[in-house]
């Protein structure tokens, strides 16, 4: 949600826009609150896994605006260790995706990066920060 042109299209029909993806990244976005009860809903309509990454630099489950929790919809990890358990919605994703599939990453409080296999890494969090 950097892009204007995203942006705008994003806050004047979140529903046109969440129907047009499939398999995506959607950066930043808490800007437009309104993208998760249509993503809600196209989740809900279909519950292939690993459909929607969604990314930000703010918790979007701690904002006043936002109405949706995704609750059974969406996955958050947060912890000082990382085990294989962690990565098991990431493994689906890269049984859904095939050779699509390039690098699982799932960020942990620790202190090193971890590999879980040729395509699953666990990275600090820190390394966001520098």
């Amino acid at each position: 949600m950097d892009d204007d042109t995203v942006l705008a299209a994003a806050r004047s029909d979140p529903t046109g826009l969440v129907r047009a993806l499939d398999r995506t990244t959607i950066d930043e976005v808490q800007r437009v609150p309104d993208l998760l009860r249509a993503i809600k809903k196209s989740v809900d309509d279909d519950r292939r896994a690993g459909r929607f990454l969604l990314t930000g630099s703010a918790n979007i489950l701690t904002l006043p605006q936002v109405s949706e929790s995704l609750a059974g919809r969406m996955e958050v990890k947060a912890g000082a260790t990382v085990n294989t358990g962690d990565f098991k919605g990431l493994g689906k994703l890269e049984d859904a995706c095939g050779d699509n599939f390039k690098l699982g990453v799932v960020l942990y409080d620790g202190g090193r990066t971890v590999p879980f296999g040729d395509h699953l890494v666990a990275v600090p969090i820190s390394c966001l920060w520098g």
